[in-house]
């Protein structure tokens, strides 16, 4: 191996390194925050959800009530009976109502 290939591996291994350890501790696109818990949740009683945010001229939707529902600063998720999670952004979503745990 010549010194030009070692000073471009050795420079790839620096650069592999920057990346994997100093990296995520500088840039906010790699935030280790912890998640948030929700500002309220609990068992659902009904909720309608739209295709398209409530101010749009023409939506269609459907409506869940059953469930459990976690309500977030900018958003809800609800979770079905088996299991499955959908996320609602706010204003996506009408007549929301539930039993508070």
């Amino acid at each position: 191996m010549n010194t030009k290939a070692a000073g471009i591996i050795a420079a790839g291994i620096i650069g592999a390194a920057f990346i994997l350890v100093l990296l995520p501790k500088v840039s906010p696109f790699f935030s280790t925050r912890p998640a948030t818990p929700p500002v309220k949740a609990g068992g659902l009683v009904s909720v309608q959800v739209w295709k398209y945010p409530v101010t749009a001229n023409s939506n269609e939707g459907g409506t869940y009530t059953e469930g459990r529902v976690e309500v977030y600063d900018q958003f809800i998720i609800v979770i079905h009976p088996q299991g499955e999670r959908t996320l609602h952004m706010h204003g996506w979503y009408t007549n929301l109502r539930f039993k508070s745990d």
